[in-house]
């Protein structure tokens, strides 16, 4: 097997998609070698999709069964820190949403944590590392100052900032534990060839659900958000375009 630009798959590679297909018969077959096995979870982190490979290898009880015992054992404990970490982090998004709707400001969960809540099987399946957020752009002073009064600011001077506020789409916050948050007030850059026009997903974003206050990017705006990171950065890896699939399979029969 080859790739589109002619560079030959390795076992590893054709491993990953059967264990992603849920396919035991490639499964057994590209797994003959355990140097094959053993590269399966660093390639799956590479692309940044350890989650998924994860859930379907040791949920998926014909496949869990053609795995070795070790590398199995790595796969449970990659999806039970994704779980933790996750938790954190969709813990953190709702106190701020929660502190957000205090002061009337909407508050939309992107990315990671809108795909968890509405698209994925598992919430362990979608690794994350920050929590990303969209405010009103009118009302992003005021968004900046509620996250500032619970420990969030900016690791940038004045300068970065100001920089920032007028050639990109969202300030980077950090609180005293590591946590990180992206606050937007748009889904792309000004200088950007194409526009995905925030006050739009605002309007088009899904109801919050349970007991948060954040509402979620409507399936067909993560559809053209992860197209558009797709394209931004160079169809590099398998997140994005897994996101696109995990998207389009939520949407089956759908309206949207």
């Amino acid at each position: 097997r080859v790739r589109g630009d002619g560079i030959p798959l390795l076992p590893e590679h054709m491993l990953l998609l059967s264990v992603l297909r849920r396919d035991p018969e490639g499964t057994r077959r590209f797994g003959a070698r355990p140097e094959t096995w053993q590269a399966l979870l660093p390639l799956a982190q590479d692309h940044r999709i350890p989650g998924v490979v994860a859930s379907r290898l040791t949920r998926t009880p014909a496949l869990a069964a053609l795995a070795p015992e070790p590398i199995l054992a790595g796969f449970e404990e990659q999806l039970r820190r994704a779980a933790r970490v996750n938790f954190i982090l969709l813990q953190r998004l709702d106190l701020l949403a929660g502190e957000l709707a205090e002061r009337d400001i909407t508050t939309v969960a992107l990315k990671g944590s809108a795909l968890t809540r509405t698209v994925y099987e598992k919430p362990d399946e979608r690794t994350f590392r920050d929590v990303d957020v969209l405010v009103p752009r009118h009302r992003l002073e005021e968004a900046l100052a509620v996250l500032g009064g619970t420990g969030f600011c900016s690791p940038m001077d004045a300068e970065q900032d100001r920089h920032f506020a007028e050639n990109h789409f969202h300030f980077v916050l950090r609180d005293d534990k590591g946590t990180i948050i992206e606050l937007h007030w748009g889904l792309v850059r000004p200088a950007s060839p194409y526009s995905i026009e925030p006050e739009g997903v605002i309007e088009r974003s899904l109801p919050p659900r349970g007991q948060s206050m954040a509402r979620l990017e409507s399936l067909e705006d993560q559809l053209l958000h992860a197209a558009a990171q797709c394209l931004s950065e160079g169809f590099n890896g398998m997140a994005r375009p897994w996101d696109v699939e995990s998207v389009l399979g939520a949407t089956e029969g759908g309206e949207s």
